[in-house]
């Protein structure tokens, strides 16, 4: 079975009615809603689509396979022009896997203080309890977990989990500076004061990440990129200016500093919510990956010419 998610603009539509009815003669069934034994995701939009869907999804354990209609298109390699023969490799199994690893975040706050988000996903924090209990959103994955390795006392604090494919951002919200005490792994690296700070991964290299000026990573190299956003360096504050890169097993740790307001923006792909006094956040790659279907005559850095340089 084969369900495909699009973003729901008339072109998109009209191309995913083409593509069923392909798939239906090839003797595909397509499924009008998301199954976990699906064989595959299509997905048709540009690269937002795709990370829509992951988050709808809540990161899906089955491969995927992007049709383009936007504009860049890193994740979307088909168009509506390749149907027939994508239909005929996948039925020939002539493709390969490219991996992608997402990086996960977990946010720290206080038990007593709320977040706020202008989608409405989420209207209060949950309270901390010994088990563990997932809520499903679109943008987060909502964990009543202790965190005894990082909290002197757990019971005043709640754990808020997040994944994305392409980057964590932490900001200062309504346009704030963030003050930021950064750690990776044990080691305290700086009081940064700015903007904020993107860590992202090589997927998300291209994205945000770029137009900051952080490096280019071929996706074959499993790293995160720590990029900062308009760092203040004055007489009073000093702040790192360029990319950090780290090895795949090494997490960075964030202590937020407030001197006016209390409220902390997250943005995970490109989905921004405001939390309210976080303590700690933590970033580091997830355990699982995210599935694309490559075709033998996809080569990254080729997109990379045709699409950013």
């Amino acid at each position: 079975m084969i369900y495909i998610y699009d973003n729901g603009q008339d072109n998109s539509i009209e191309i995913r009615k083409s593509l069923e009815q392909k798939l239906f003669k090839a003797g595909y069934t397509v499924s009008d809603s998301y199954h976990s034994d699906d064989e595959l995701i299509v997905c048709i939009g540009g690269d937002g689509a795709l990370l829509s869907m992951l988050a709808e999804l809540d990161f899906p354990d089955i491969p995927i396979v992007g049709v383009n209609t936007g504009h860049l298109g890193f994740f979307q390699e088909l168009c509506a022009s390749d149907f027939d023969e994508f239909i005929y490799k996948f039925k020939k199994n002539e493709y390969r896997i490219q991996n992608y690893r997402s990086v996960y975040g977990q946010i720290v706050l206080n038990d007593d203080r709320g977040l706020n988000d202008d989608r409405g996903a989420l209207s209060a924090t949950p309270s901390i309890e010994t088990t563990t209990e997932t809520t499903e959103d679109t943008s987060a994955e909502t964990t009543t977990e202790t965190t005894a390795d990082t909290l002197t006392d757990t019971s005043a604090y709640t754990s808020i989990n997040v994944r994305g494919l392409n980057e964590i951002i932490i900001k200062g919200a309504h346009s704030h500076a963030a003050h930021l005490n950064i750690f990776i792994g044990d080691n305290f690296i700086e009081r940064f004061s700015g903007d904020g700070i993107a860590v992202s991964t090589a997927a998300g290299s291209t994205a945000l990440n770029y137009a900051l000026g952080g490096a280019i990573v071929d996706p074959r190299l499993s790293l995160l990129q720590v990029t900062p956003i308009a760092p203040i360096n004055s007489s009073a504050y000093r702040s790192f200016t360029s990319s950090l890169l780290l090895p795949p097993d090494m997490k960075i740790s964030v202590y937020p500093e407030y001197l006016k307001s209390h409220e902390l923006a997250i943005v995970v792909d490109g989905v921004e919510q405001r939390y309210e006094d976080v303590q700690e956040v933590h970033i580091g790659f997830s355990d699982s990956d995210v599935e694309i279907i490559r075709f033998s005559d996809y080569e990254f850095w080729k997109t990379v010419k045709k699409k950013l340089l």
